[in-house]
């Protein structure tokens, strides 16, 4: 091999390094394209799930900063904690959330199925730029507890300035919203997700311009978490960017 090919490919093996460098902290993906909001005519709720852990050293922290920005906008905002990976409040249901966003460590926070920085200048960038795009999507939510039971009807509404269908997925998820929990990391946890069924095939549904479709959805629940609960509603397309949310709270 010429001195010329082996510097070639010593060119291209860096090359092909930094590119997927760039990927990984850019929230591209080579093979589906970019992971971007989809904005529209409806005023848009932002959805901001936290990937955390009771043993996770670093999660109170990023807790922290996560609830600094849902606290400068309390009602354009809903704040999901998944916990995954060995906490205290793991399910299933939970871990599979957090796998299906393709992420391999905690504390990680994704803004409507993106994943940001868990930092002020990060989080509250990507808040704003979500906020001010709009939503396609509209979603009316009624929730009831009844029998250990937690009931969803559910109204998605299209624009009706859309020029193209949406291909989406129908989510939900049931919160506690004060768990009493305490060790040498935590003085209580807040909004933690306690039910988060995996999508099926009827939860994937097209909506053309104008459309209203509706739905019914039901979740048991342990009777012996203290409310207030909170019922989670959200709409996402196949890369879980997430195109609207909302919310019902259960006393």
């Amino acid at each position: 091999m010429t001195i010329a090919c082996k510097r070639f490919k010593q060119i291209a093996c860096v090359t092909l390094v930094v590119l997927f460098l760039i990927i990984g902290f850019s929230g591209c993906n080579i093979f589906g394209g970019s992971k971007k909001v989809v904005g529209g005519e409806f005023e848009r709720t932002v959805l901001i799930e936290k990937g955390t852990a009771t043993v996770c050293g670093a999660c109170p922290e990023a807790a922290a900063e996560v609830s600094e920005l849902v606290s400068t906008h309390p009602d354009e905002t809903i704040h999901i904690n998944v916990h995954c990976w060995g906490s205290a409040f793991e399910t299933e249901e939970l871990n599979a959330r957090i796998d299906d966003h393709g992420n391999r460590y905690i504390p990680a926070v994704f803004i409507d199925g993106i994943k940001t920085e868990h930092d002020q200048v990060s989080m509250e960038a990507a808040y704003d730029e979500h906020h001010t795009a709009g939503s396609p999507v509209m979603i009316e939510l009624s929730a009831r507890l009844e029998e250990g039971n937690a009931y969803f009807d559910i109204t998605i509404i299209g624009s009706s300035v859309a020029t193209e269908a949406l291909e989406a997925t129908l989510r939900i998820a049931l919160c506690q919203d004060s768990v009493d929990y305490s060790d040498e990391r935590w003085d209580g946890l807040h909004n933690v997700a306690r039910r988060l069924p995996e999508a099926t095939d009827d939860d994937q549904f097209t909506l053309d311009a104008s459309d209203t479709l509706t739905f019914e959805r039901q979740v048991p629940y342990d009777t012996n978490w203290t409310r207030p609960l909170t019922a989670v509603v959200w709409v996402e397309d196949k890369n879980l960017v997430v195109y609207q949310a909302t919310s019902d709270k259960l006393e």
